[in-house]
């Protein structure tokens, strides 16, 4: 088949343009048009979209029988109707390489569900898999319990996972905070730089708070900035001013980490008992947890520590409000967990009885 015949046949299928690169590769195959339309049925049997067909137009040189053997393969991976567009990638590969290429991913200790969820990580050279798989286990010290959580990043470019990686150490970022947040070095350089950017720059947070708190830079742009914007103005509902407010969030970036509604309703429990502006290390602490988890706390004081299960009913309710009052003074201690607690009871208690007697003075 000549060029131009194989260009017509090729665009009369897709209904498109299509590159010269794959009207030249079916031109040098010999590839006839019977075969060619063949392989568009087979392709459309399998549910593979229009889409799909303009991007991987290619497949329609390939030989019917090696298509439909791929196919089958790829099923038994669990590829259908519905996902045949992330699978159909694989169909390039005849069934010897795909065996060949799995083989090489479950020696990596990939299990075959992890392998065969990700259709990116069979179609990727093996030498570029294994690269990939040394640098983050020798290089950053990554776990492979974590890195089978974050098989994409074995799917990257070499060069691309190398520029993230020297821009966050450009950054500060230590081996330790990589290895804690490795979806970063899944992220595009330029929407990373975005995301610092505005951290640094235009909210003035230091470097140094931003490599500490890595997961700063999984949040996207557009909900960091909505949080910014909100937080800065709930804050203002706390008897501080939007100087302050914004203080507070640059010293404490961690902050961003919490979505509007959480952060809305720890302001309002907060306030609801009665507790004053803490320190900024315990309020963003505070800010960190749900109020359901404060009122456990609070309650596990109250009955472990102030002795509510054997007060007087009528003395109760002031009970309460006397535990406020110490929380107000101690909000170290609403930041600590239960555990803590726990071990450190008689500590708590001869706190809490100095306080009573000082109240009583």
């Amino acid at each position: 088949m000549k060029y131009e015949e194989a260009r017509r046949v090729l665009e009369d299928i897709i209904d498109d343009n299509v590159d010269a690169l794959t009207i030249n590769f079916i031109v040098r195959r010999y590839i006839p048009e019977e075969s060619i339309r063949d392989v568009h049925v087979r392709l459309l049997s399998y549910g593979c979209s229009a889409d799909f067909l303009r991007e991987h137009s290619m497949l329609l040189g390939l030989n019917p029988d090696m298509i439909e053997s791929n196919y089958q393969t790829i099923v038994g991976w669990g590829a259908n109707s519905t996902n045949i567009d992330r699978y159909g990638i694989l169909l390039h590969y005849n069934s010897n390489t795909l065996a060949r290429k799995y083989q090489a991913l479950r020696k990596l200790g990939l299990t075959h569900e992890q392998i065969t969820s990700i259709p990116e990580l069979v179609a990727r050279k093996s030498k570029v898999i294994r690269e990939n798989y040394d640098f983050l286990r020798k290089n950053l010290g990554i776990s492979h319990r974590t890195i089978s959580n974050q098989l994409q990043l074995l799917t990257l470019g070499h060069n691309k996972l190398d520029e993230i990686y020297e821009k966050l150490k450009d950054w500060g970022f230590s081996f330790e905070a990589m290895a804690r947040c490795p979806s970063l070095l899944g992220n595009h350089p330029e929407t990373l730089q975005r995301k610092f950017d505005f951290l640094e720059i235009k909210l003035g947070v230091a470097r140094k708070k931003i490599a500490v708190h890595p997961s700063l830079l999984t949040i996207s742009l557009e909900s960091l900035e909505s949080r910014y914007n909100n937080h800065r103005k709930s804050l203002q509902t706390y008897s501080l001013n939007d100087d302050q407010a914004a203080l507070l969030i640059r010293k404490n970036p961690q902050l961003l980490q919490i979505p509007e509604t959480t952060f809305d309703s720890n302001l309002t429990y907060l306030s609801y008992i009665g507790l004053d502006i803490p320190t900024e290390y315990n309020l963003a602490q505070l800010l960190s947890t749900r109020p359901s988890t404060k009122r456990k706390k609070l309650a596990w004081i109250l009955r472990e520590v102030c002795g509510y299960s054997f007060a007087l009913p009528e003395k109760r309710s002031e009970l309460i409000h006397t535990l406020y009052d110490f929380i107000s003074s101690n909000t170290n201690t609403l930041v600590h967990s239960i555990s803590y607690l726990e071990k450190y009871r008689d500590r708590l208690k001869l706190k809490y009885q100095k306080y009573l007697d000082e109240s009583l003075r």
